[in-house]
């Protein structure tokens, strides 16, 4: 009876294993090859054009967590490896002179944060940190007039704050702008953050025009481009703004990289993590790295991953209050 037993578990096992790895398989091949032609230097300069350009840019970050930056970078690659990680939840909100807002991701709720950190602290990251004021302070900032909304990605930890927005709004009121990739390719890494936009009411969906660097609508300064590589709808979010008499340009690369060391030094992420975890394109991702550095080069964008906290007040970006880090 035990074997008999034993022999039954076995073989469910295995066939989980062989799900799974079919899975992952599927997966991969689905997003090799993706992602639009990616925009060169006309046409992101152009972004400096018109007066109606943004005038503030910042970060509100929704959790914090300590952790190895090996979890992130290939250390096999990394020039730094000891040089201190911490991984933020950033939404960013983008301002112009008469009160219209765009925001690019929304980062999580507490319980939510909390939830997601979890699995980091198994390889030795510090338990995270929820800054609970984060997403209440977005919705402040945004109460009045035009908002729209972007994601670099819909995986859940971008996603989720949308229905403490969502909830604030009687009505539908939220410009949500997607490339045709974003709105259509799904992947089972991306299908929870989907079902979270289907679950809300706030929302009025407009698709981009279809460009190496898409103009928003109603939103100068501002272009998006399919960048795909760690989803099949990724995209970058390039911004260019007037701050007085500066011209500031920035690079949302959301989880292009998660540390902008990543596209500076065009190292990936560890192999474990885009094989087993993410399924991403190694080649796509090269070329958004590099040509991301390019960016910074040439043209002085600064590039802000989604989720370098350390980064992003290096650039002055991250709102007081938010950047509290576990034992501090």
């Amino acid at each position: 009876m035990l074997k008999r037993v034993l022999r039954i578990l076995a073989l469910a096992l295995l066939a989980f294993v062989v799900l799974v790895a079919t899975g992952l398989g599927l997966a991969h091949r689905e997003i090799r090859g993706l992602g639009g032609p990616l925009p060169g230097e006309e046409a992101v300069l152009a972004l400096a054009e018109g007066d109606d350009l943004p005038i503030r840019i910042t970060a509100i970050n929704t959790a914090s967590q300590v952790g190895p930056r090996s979890a992130v970078l290939d250390s096999g690659r990394d020039p730094t490896p000891n040089t201190p990680y911490v991984l933020g939840h950033a939404s960013f909100v983008i301002e112009w002179s008469d009160g219209r807002h765009l925001l690019v991701d929304l980062g999580m709720e507490p319980s939510a944060a909390l939830e997601f950190g979890a699995p980091f602290e198994l390889i030795g990251a510090e338990p995270i940190v929820p800054h609970p004021r984060a997403i209440a302070d977005v919705g402040e900032r945004v109460a009045e007039g035009r908002l729209g909304l972007l994601f670099t990605h819909l995986h859940t930890d971008h996603v989720q704050g949308i229905g403490a927005h969502c909830r604030t709004r009687s009505e539908a009121g939220v410009e949500l702008f997607q490339t045709s990739a974003q709105a259509e390719n799904h992947n089972y890494t991306t299908r929870p953050g989907v079902a979270l936009l289907d679950g809300v009411s706030c929302l009025q969906p407009t698709r981009l025009d279809e460009a190496p660097l898409a103009a928003v609508p109603g939103f100068p300064g501002v272009g998006v481009v399919h960048a795909a590589g760690h989803t099949p709808g990724s995209q970058v979010v390039l911004v260019t703004l007037r701050e007085g008499e500066r011209l500031r340009r920035v690079a949302l690369l959301g989880d292009v990289v998660n540390c902008a060391d990543g596209a500076r030094h065009d190292v990936p992420k560890p192999a474990a993590y885009r094989t087993f975890i993410v399924p991403e394109s190694d080649t796509r991702l090269g070329e958004v790295r590099r040509w991301a550095r390019e960016l910074e080069r040439r043209h002085g964008f600064e590039l802000a991953p989604t989720h370098d906290q350390l980064t992003l007040e290096a650039l002055g970006l991250l709102t007081p209050g938010t950047t509290a880090t576990p034992g501090s």
